[in-house]
């Protein structure tokens, strides 16, 4: 059993404590922007680019609300005061627990490495360990990535994030089983570690930004048909992935390579026990 079991069992319990939470604060953020959409007069019939108009401006209204901002309607001025006073108690034990996370991730293997990172913190680290457990029992790279919904799913020689098999369907429940894909964990590691790494990452120029503009330039032109919004989320993908691959080596005691991927976008193969998802000579997929 590892050194850190206690401190890893004891992340996890909190991590699922945090989503319950957050998944409590959102259902009742959800309901004060309902209220906000009918007093604005919402139907559900008009066509999406207004539905969308309706949403954005009642998101709006809400957060100057809970802001203590006032509101600008006054028929359910009452109505998101409560709501807002719900959410108050639920906030506070939220970050209660992200405090107690990031007390243990101090305490745990590769976080002076994890420390240098620039946009992972704390609450970062706290949430992978959390969420895959003691990465020591990972063969390699490629296992923490399929855990974290990170890994490509191929299927009758189409090859996809499982993010994308998902939307457009295509996948079988066995299938699915299979891939061992969480919505929910994926979501969480788009919140707590490609989104911040990514704008943390371009105020000051990281590895890890790089990695991503370098995504970015190759499917320019493999794929010119896909959106900037799918072009920025498969980049963000492998940028996430890559941080995974150093962080994997790190707790492993085989040494940080982030140069080496840096130079030349490549997973740390080189020296991994058992088969990874790219081939030293390819590119993270």
């Amino acid at each position: 059993m590892s050194d850190y079991a206690t401190e890893i069992e004891a992340l996890a319990e909190l991590q699922q404590r945090r989503k319950d939470y957050i998944q409590t604060i959102n259902a009742n953020t959800n309901r004060a922007r309902a209220f906000v959409r009918r007093a604005m007069g919402w139907n559900p019939n008009e066509d999406e680019a207004k539905r969308e108009k309706v949403n954005a401006e009642a998101a709006k209204i809400v957060a100057a609300a809970f802001a203590g901002k006032g509101c600008r309607l006054p028929e359910v001025e009452s109505d998101l005061e409560v709501i807002a006073q719900s959410i108050a108690p639920l906030q506070k034990m939220r970050d209660g627990i992200e405090k107690d996370m990031k007390k243990i991730a101090k305490r745990l293997p590769a976080w002076k490495w994890a420390e240098a990172v620039r946009g992972l913190g704390e609450l970062g680290f706290a949430v992978i360990v959390a969420e895959c457990g003691d990465l020591s029992k990972y063969a390699n790279p490629a296992k923490v990535w399929k855990r974290l919904g990170l890994a490509p799913v191929e299927k009758n020689g189409v090859t996809m994030a499982a993010s994308n098999w998902r939307k457009k369907g295509g996948l079988s429940a066995d299938e699915w089983t299979a891939a061992g894909y969480s919505p929910r964990r994926r979501a969480e590691i788009f919140a707590c570690i490609g989104d911040p790494l990514f704008r943390q990452q371009t105020i000051i120029t990281g590895p890890y930004r790089e990695a991503y503009d370098r995504r970015r330039a190759r499917t320019a032109e493999t794929h010119p048909d896909w959106t900037k919004g799918h072009s920025h989320g498969d980049a963000l993908r492998i940028m996430t992935k890559q941080l995974l691959c150093d962080l994997w080596a790190a707790w492993n005691g085989r040494g940080a390579r982030t140069t080496v991927m840096s130079m030349q976008g490549l997973p740390p193969s080189a020296n991994l026990p058992g088969p990874v998802e790219a081939a030293p000579d390819q590119p993270i997929r």
